[in-house]
């Protein structure tokens, strides 16, 4: 797996007064030429955000239509986000990822994340490449699924 420490950066904080990582402001899309660095993006996002709406925007920015279908917009995703479930992603200090699964234009990586407490959480995100927005524009990757693993032993 590859590991990385996030930065200490948090977006959402009124406390540390600390801007957002550039990509993590709103109305900002992630990068989505390419998978590894579109969840990179993403994971550093989840890492500054210690509330769910930042993080949720910049969800929402790569979301594929499947997932914004059934979400149905960015607060119900901020809400999901906020759930037991999901909740470690947010101000997360440390993420792992792989293996990664690639077939075509569809891919899947395992994350696994850490927080300050030193408890771990790990999540399945699914990918595809699909048509970009405007008319002859590249294919571009979309996050299509985020589920959390559940432990075996648990």
């Amino acid at each position: 797996m590859n590991t990385w420490r996030s930065s200490t950066s948090r977006c959402g904080s009124t406390t540390d007064g600390e801007a957002p990582p550039e990509a993590c402001r709103p109305g900002t899309t992630l990068p989505g030429d390419d998978p590894e660095t579109l969840i990179r993006a993403l994971l550093a996002c989840f890492a500054a955000s210690r509330q769910a709406r930042p993080a949720a925007e910049a969800l929402w920015s790569v979301a594929g239509p499947g997932l914004a279908r059934a979400v149905g917009g960015p607060a119900h995703l901020a809400d999901l986000l906020a759930n037991s479930a999901h909740a470690p992603l947010l101000g997360h200090d440390a993420a792992a990822l792989g293996p990664w699964a690639r077939l075509d234009d569809a891919a899947r990586v395992r994350v696994e994340v850490a927080g300050a407490d030193g408890r771990a959480a790990a999540y399945l995100l699914s990918l595809r490449r699909q048509e970009g927005g405007a008319e002859g524009a590249a294919p571009v990757w979309r996050v299509t699924g985020l589920v959390r693993e559940e432990r075996a032993d648990a």
